[in-house]
C-alpha cells in the first residue's frame, strides 16, 4: 500500500525548507510564518475565521453593540479634546472590517456632526484582508484610508484614538523555559524529527544570553531584583517573551500627539503570570472552536495566541510619555459605557432586547467579561475613561 504524507501548504513547505537548511528556528519565526505568510498564513488568507462556522468567536461577532459602545466612548473622548480639527480614529488589525463598520455606523447614526469631520485609518499589511475590508466598508469607504505599516504614519502626528481589538495576543513570541536543576533559562526552538515539527532546545542562544533576555523582560514588566526574580519558579516553567507586542505599543505611542491609545485583549498583569497554574505558559491554538494541544500542528490552518503582558505594555507607554489609566476588565469597561448611554439615549438610541442580549454576552464572566482586559493610556488629555 502506498501511504503518502498529506500535501503541505506553502507555509508548511517554507518552514520545512528553512529547518532542512538551518536545523532549528525560533518559535517566533515559526509563529510569524504560520500566521502571516502572505500566501498561506492563517491571518493573511482573506477569509473569515470568526463565528460559528470558523475557529473562534470574538466580541465583534456577538453583534454590532460592541462597536457601538466603542464608538460612544470614542465620541466622548473626541468631544473632550478635539477643537475644530478633524477627529481621527486608527484601528490596527481590522480583520474583516466589521468592527470598523459598527463604529462608523454609530457615528453616522448618532453623532453626524462628528462623522462629517471624522477620518478612519486602518493599519493593514495584508492585501487580501484589505480587499475584504473594502467590501464590508463599502458605504463608508470615503471615510477610510489604509496604511501598510506604522512607518507610513508620521511620529507625533495623531490627534485622536489609536486602538486594537484582539491583535496583540497574535503577535509572534519567543519561548523560554526554566531548568530548575541547572538554574538556567533556555530558548525553545522548532526543529524536524521524522519529518514532524517538534520543540527543541535552541542551540543559538547560550544560557547566559537567555538569562539576560528573561531578566530584561521581567524589568520591562516592572519587576526588579536580579536572578532572585525567577529562581523560585518551578522546573519547566515557560515564559513568552513578546518583544513584537512591546515594539508595536511603542510605535503607536510615539505617533500619538494627543488622545488615547487603547487595546482590548486577554492577558494579565505580569505578576499574575508567575503562578503554578501557568507553568506551561499561556500559548494556545484554536481550530473549529476547540483548543488544540499542539501549536506546531498544521501551520497556517489554526490560530496561535499568547496572553498579553499588560504590565509590559503599560511600562512601554509610560516610557514614551503616556499616562496610564487603571487596567479594566471588559465587563467593567462596557457596563460603565452602557450606563452612560442610558443617560444619553439621544446620542445612542434605545436599549432594545437584541442590544441587551448582546451586552449580557459581552460582559458575562464565562464569555468575554473577565478574560478580556482594557488598557487605556492617554496623552495631553484631561478626560479619558
Amino acid at each position: 500500500m502506498d501511504i503518502r504524507s498529506p500535501k503541505k501548504n506553502a507555509v508548511e513547505e517554507l518552514i520545512h525548507r528553512r529547518l532542512r537548511e538551518r536545523g532549528v528556528i525560533s518559535f517566533e519565526a515559526f509563529m510569524e510564518a504560520a500566521l502571516y505568510h502572505p500566501e498561506s498564513g492563517y491571518y493573511a488568507q482573506g477569509r473569515s475565521r470568526i463565528g460559528k462556522s470558523g475557529d473562534f468567536i470574538t466580541s465583534v461577532s456577538v453583534g454590532p453593540l460592541f462597536g457601538e459602545l466603542l464608538g460612544f466612548v470614542f465620541s466622548e473622548w473626541l468631544d473632550s479634546f478635539v477643537r475644530g480639527a478633524s477627529p481621527l480614529l486608527i484601528e490596527a488589525g481590522a480583520g474583516t472590517g466589521r468592527l470598523a463598520l459598527d463604529v462608523l455606523a454609530f457615528f453616522c447614526d448618532y453623532r453626524p456632526e462628528l462623522f462629517d469631520k471624522l477620518e478612519y485609518w486602518v493599519l493593514e499589511p495584508s492585501t487580501d484582508n484589505r480587499r475584504v475590508q473594502e467590501r464590508v466598508l463599502g458605504e463608508f469607504t470615503e471615510k477610510v484610508r489604509w496604511f501598510d505599516s506604522w512607518e507610513c504614519i508620521p511620529e507625533g502626528g495623531v490627534d485622536g484614538v489609536i486602538f486594537s481589538n484582539e491583535l496583540l495576543d497574535a503577535l509572534p513570541v519567543r519561548l523560554f523555559q526554566w531548568d530548575a536543576s541547572a538554574r538556567e533559562w533556555f530558548e525553545k526552538g522548532v526543529t524536524l524529527g521524522d519529518d514532524q515539527l517538534r520543540f527543541c532546545r535552541a542551540p543559538y542562544v547560550s544560557a547566559a544570553e537567555a538569562r539576560d533576555i528573561v531578566r530584561e523582560w521581567f524589568e520591562d514588566s516592572g519587576i526588579t531584583g536580579g536572578d532572585s526574580m525567577f529562581t523560585s519558579l518551578p522546573d519547566g516553567f515557560i515564559l513568552e517573551v513578546a518583544q513584537r507586542a512591546k515594539q508595536w505599543w511603542e510605535q503607536a505611542a510615539v505617533r500619538l500627539r494627543s488622545g488615547c491609545l487603547l487595546t482590548l485583549d486577554y492577558g494579565y498583569l505580569f505578576d499574575e503570570y508567575l503562578c503554578s497554574l501557568r507553568t506551561e505558559g499561556t500559548l494556545r491554538s484554536y481550530k473549529s472552536h476547540s483548543l488544540s494541544a499542539d501549536a506546531l500542528r498544521n501551520p497556517g490552518e489554526q490560530d496561535i495566541t499568547a496572553s498579553v503582558n499588560f504590565s509590559m505594555l503599560r511600562q512601554a507607554g509610560e516610557s514614551m510619555g503616556l499616562t496610564s489609566l487603571p487596567l479594566l476588565s471588559q465587563e467593567s469597561f462596557l457596563v460603565s459605557a452602557a450606563r452612560r448611554t442610558m443617560e444619553a439615549q439621544a446620542v445612542f438610541g434605545e436599549w432594545t432586547p437584541p442590544r441587551m442580549k448582546q451586552l449580557k454576552t459581552l460582559v458575562h464572566p464565562e464569555h468575554f467579561g473577565s478574560a478580556f482586559k482594557v488598557l487605556i493610556q492617554k496623552k495631553d488629555m484631561n478626560a479619558c475613561v
